[in-house]
């Protein structure tokens, strides 16, 4: 009887601070959204204070909540989620303005066909151009260059277009939905923490529903793969890992342990997933997001973090080709582990983070694609990636800081942020040790 009463305190006890913790960070992303309004961009103190609070509280319950989560009332979690998001939808994406892009591309596809054969630039002197979309094509950034995002992100942009067009909204709308698509999923097949976890997790909130970056619907499809090679859907895995790669080509690092599941004939369904997705730019004689990357790889780098070291001591594009090797040959030897044990989950989260750390571009909306595989096995490393990556913030444009360039970082950041992440990596290492002794 003493046990029941003591379950049942122990229940009302953590509802209690799931609700209180929920009203906390409600209102932290209220005064976010408010704002967002001001004329000026937020001071970084500001958004800092609040992001940290928002990860502060977010992780005390976390952590909390493992003592007992079979008593944690899940629809709890659902209704603060829902209530975060709701209040991010009304906010102007702070210290991004990407959207513009994803508006523009919209238009394009609704009304010329294919968004890839053209740069913004070209639109200036289009006289078809409406009203509403010169202020959009104004703020495009680097107009000069087409635009960068996959078939899956584009069909996504259409619709956004066609629900309100030029209407920030609606694309939040496209992006909400499929983030709560993606917390279904975890709420159906995971436990509890590992929704809560996911669900109010600070980095997704702001990454994808305040600053609207399109990156949970390729992750959306990719955890979707993920869970249908885990309950032996060798054919399934392979289609959603298809949508994803056409989101973003790096989600191909997941094909090669879906089609070992599901032999020739899943990377058939594969490649034709892909060319399903992309005929409708190559009837157009259309390359595709490829003019656009190459650009983009080829000049930006961006709080990267083993590419810069290597900068230091070769070319820009050496040290592309030493990143690139030094990750497949990781990833070889990480695949060839795997299959000895295929009963094991593909080792995703380790692979997509040894791909940011040789990539010359580490935005922190990426670590998105992360957040999933983070919330069902949680690492000291990951969790301290997803928390500490907002610091590239940071950059001389936010702090009005004209002499140190608009997107570079004071020399302090880099250090700061990959130190604590490899700190974490060494704490990870003596933990897995220990246990291991332990066995």
């Amino acid at each position: 009887m003493t046990e029941v009463t003591s379950q049942s305190a122990y229940d009302k006890r953590t509802t209690a601070l799931l609700h209180l913790g929920g009203l906390a960070t409600s209102l932290l992303y209220f005064g976010l959204t408010s704002l967002s309004f001001q004329d000026n961009a937020i001071r970084l103190s500001w958004f800092y204070s609040i992001l940290g609070a928002a990860w502060a509280i977010f992780l005390l319950l976390y952590f909390y909540s493992r003592r007992g989560e079979a008593d944690i009332r899940i629809w709890v979690i659902i209704l603060w989620a829902v209530i975060f998001r709701l209040i991010a939808l009304g906010a102007i994406p702070i210290y991004e303005d990407d959207y513009y892009r994803f508006l523009l591309d919209g238009w394009v596809f609704a009304n010329r066909g294919s968004p890839y054969d053209l740069a913004p630039l070209e639109l200036f002197s289009n006289p078809d151009l409406p009203l509403f979309m010169h202020d959009i094509l104004d703020r495009v950034n680097y107009p000069y260059v087409p635009t960068i995002y996959g078939p899956t992100l584009e069909y996504v942009f259409l619709l956004g277009y066609l629900a309100a067009p030029g209407k920030l909204l609606a694309l939040k709308a496209c992006f909400f939905t499929a983030d709560l698509i993606l917390l279904g999923l975890i709420a159906k097949f995971f436990k509890p923490r590992h929704l809560l976890f996911y669900a109010w997790c600070p980095l997704l909130l702001v990454e994808i529903t305040f600053n609207a970056h399109p990156d949970i619907i390729g992750t959306l499809f990719l955890f979707a793969g993920y869970i249908a090679f885990s309950r032996h859907r060798g054919i399934q895995s392979m289609i959603y890992c298809g949508i994803a790669v056409a989101a973003k080509p790096f989600a191909l690092i997941a094909a090669p342990f879906f089609a070992w599941r599901a032999g020739w004939r899943g990377l058939a369904i594969f490649a034709l997933t892909l060319f399903v997705l992309y005929v409708p730019f190559i009837i157009q004689s259309s390359s595709a997001e490829l003019n656009g990357l190459r650009v983009f790889l080829n000049n930006w780098e961006f709080n990267s973090a083993l590419f810069v070291v290597f900068q230091l001591f070769l070319s820009p594009g050496t040290a592309k080709i030493l990143g690139l090797s030094l990750f497949t040959f990781a990833f070889g030897l990480l695949f060839l582990k795997w299959t000895k044990k295929v009963a094991a989950d593909p080792p995703l989260a380790v692979l997509i983070g040894l791909f940011f750390l040789f990539s010359p571009v580490i935005n922190p909306w990426y670590l998105v694609w992360l957040v999933p595989f983070v919330a069902i096995k949680p690492r000291c490393w990951s969790v301290t990636a997803l928390g500490i990556v907002s610091l590239s913030y940071t950059t001389g444009l936010n702090l009005g800081d004209s002499s140190l360039g608009d997107f570079n970082h004071p020399g302090w950041l880099r250090p700061i942020e990959f130190g604590a992440i490899s700190l974490a990596i060494i704490f990870d290492i003596i933990l897995a040790v220990n246990r291991k002794r332990q066995t």
